[in-house]
């Protein structure tokens, strides 16, 4: 891989992270949206209010909220700038790993409904 492809990838896995921490704060948004702007400060301040609600749907919406933003991220940004930057996704000779597989799967599977 060229230093110039390597930036490229490193910036694109840089975007697929951010989007993948911008799932907190959505987390943090759909709190707010329900419980108000207040509760930012108030249940998910600096200490929390473990007793309030808002504290533990914020909590258990993190997790969610950060896969849909990776997969977000892989889907609209590191694979679209792979396939037009023409960076390989793996090495020559390197097995396929689980991404081939799953290809490989899905292309099975398409062909016995089809």
């Amino acid at each position: 891989m060229t230093p110039r492809k390597f930036v490229i990838a490193f910036v694109a896995w840089f975007l697929w992270f951010l989007c993948m921490l911008g799932g907190i704060f959505t987390a943090a948004g759909v709190v707010a949206c329900v419980w108000g702007g207040d509760i930012v400060n108030g249940a998910l301040g600096n200490p929390p209010n473990r007793a309030h609600p808002a504290f533990w749907v914020f909590i258990v919406l993190i997790a969610p909220c950060m896969l849909v933003g990776a997969a977000g991220g892989l889907a609209a940004i590191v694979i679209p700038v792979y396939y037009v930057f023409r960076i390989p996704m793996r090495r020559k000779g390197q097995p396929l790993g689980w991404l081939g597989t799953y290809i490989k799967v899905v292309q099975r599977v398409m062909e016995d409904e089809w």
